[in-house]
């Protein structure tokens, strides 16, 4: 058996062109075709954009929450330190040590919402 070189490329040659035939009626019709690596790229550029926006927003929220929650708790440890400082004979000591653990528990509040408004300002940032 011989291998006929002269047979097999022009099979290889008709493959070709039904394959070219194929391909150019499937881009015709509009069929999707492979996206190279910059394409893909470029369609993530904006994305990315649009989601760095709204982490920043999300980000923007959470020290606008830090600090509505910072209010709240200065002016509660205001009314604990009056409360403690006024010696109100009603208050027996049990209750004079829960208004000072209260104190406490305020201040650690105060003191974890400045770290995490520092951590929020840092990501925003890092965002902008």
């Amino acid at each position: 058996m011989t291998l006929d070189l002269k047979n097999t490329f022009e099979w290889i040659g008709k493959i070709g062109t039904v394959i070219g035939t194929i391909s150019g009626a499937y881009i015709f019709v509009g069929g999707p075709l492979p996206a190279t690596r910059n394409y893909v790229h470029e369609q993530l550029i904006p994305v990315k954009k649009k989601l760095d926006g709204v982490n920043l927003s999300v980000l923007e929220m959470g020290t606008r929450i830090n600090g509505s929650t910072r209010v709240a708790l200065i002016n509660e440890r205001g009314a604990l330190e009056r409360t403690l400082a006024a010696k109100v004979d009603a208050l027996d000591d049990a209750a004079r040590a829960t208004l000072q653990r209260r104190l406490n528990e305020v201040d650690n509040a105060l003191r974890a919402l400045t770290r995490d408004d520092d951590a929020l300002w840092k990501s925003m940032e890092a965002l902008k």
